[in-house]
């Protein structure tokens, strides 16, 4: 099995500017904002590449045609690149015309043919910038743990929008209780289950993909950087959240195959 984080897969636990511009105004031959590659037979890692906030955020693409669904994780910083170049800059726009080579040279939804359902790994502003764009007519979800700490007064602050003095974005999540199957709007299975993994903030959560052995877990860990914890956050839940996700992974499977 592999966690995934960070630019390569890893048998352990694992991570997981609002510039509107018209892409078609660009040549084909600019660069994108984004760039995608394959992970499993499913799952496509979405790479935000060079935003105005240099956070490049990782958002993950699950393709589900059985369901006429794509899931997503996360929505990134909206594509508003550094290169003023850059062709599809909207997050949607890219998974709906951008060509992907690991995709047999097809956009991911091509012509937006699939619905989309959006999870959001936690509120802050690299992961929910680009949820306006499925806002209007997707399903929107997030962590229960903690209601009040997703509530559209408290978003600005919460998000840390304020703080760099942008818009927060306006959507309304639907949200879901700890080990909550994710469907589609007609409930069909999408073969996630959302965790709630406070810690890092109190809305984290994780997706667990048990038929491919993927386990995607946001802001809880990082790779190459110590784990950052805001105001809101609590390195004692924290710890209980990497218990779990421990507990998780080292029972899904033949004792030694993984590691932690």
């Amino acid at each position: 099995m592999c966690l995934h984080h960070g630019d390569t897969p890893i048998p352990t636990l694992t991570r997981t500017h609002e510039l509107r511009a018209d892409s078609s105004s660009h040549s084909p031959q600019s660069p994108p904002a984004f760039t995608a590659r394959r992970l499993t037979g499913t799952t496509f890692h979405v790479t935000e590449v060079d935003d105005v906030y240099d956070e490049h955020p990782f958002i993950y693409a699950k393709l589900v045609p059985a369901a006429g669904t794509l899931l997503l994780l996360d929505t990134g910083c909206g594509g508003a690149s550094r290169n003023p170049e850059a062709a599809f800059n909207r997050l949607r726009d890219y998974l709906e015309r951008c060509p992907v080579t690991d995709n047999d040279g097809l956009p991911l939804n091509e012509g937006g043919k699939m619905e989309y359902v959006v999870v959001l790994s936690h509120c802050h502003y690299d992961h929910i910038l680009g949820v306006e764009q499925f806002a209007e007519d997707s399903l929107i979800l997030a962590s229960g743990h903690d209601p009040a700490f997703l509530a559209p007064e408290t978003l600005p602050q919460h998000s840390l929008c304020a703080d760099l003095g942008i818009h927060a974005p306006s959507y309304r999540p639907v949200l879901l209780s700890h080990q909550a199957q994710i469907t589609s709007r007609d409930r069909k299975t999408l073969g996630m289950t959302l965790l709630h993994t406070p810690g890092h903030t109190p809305d984290e959560v994780a997706l667990w993909d048990e038929e491919e052995g993927m386990l995607y877990v946001g802001d809880t860990l990082y790779e190459r950087a110590p784990i950052i914890f805001p105001s809101e956050g609590s390195i004692v839940k924290w710890l209980g959240t990497i218990d779990s996700l421990t507990a998780l992974v080292t029972g899904c499977g033949p004792k030694g195959e993984y590691q932690v």
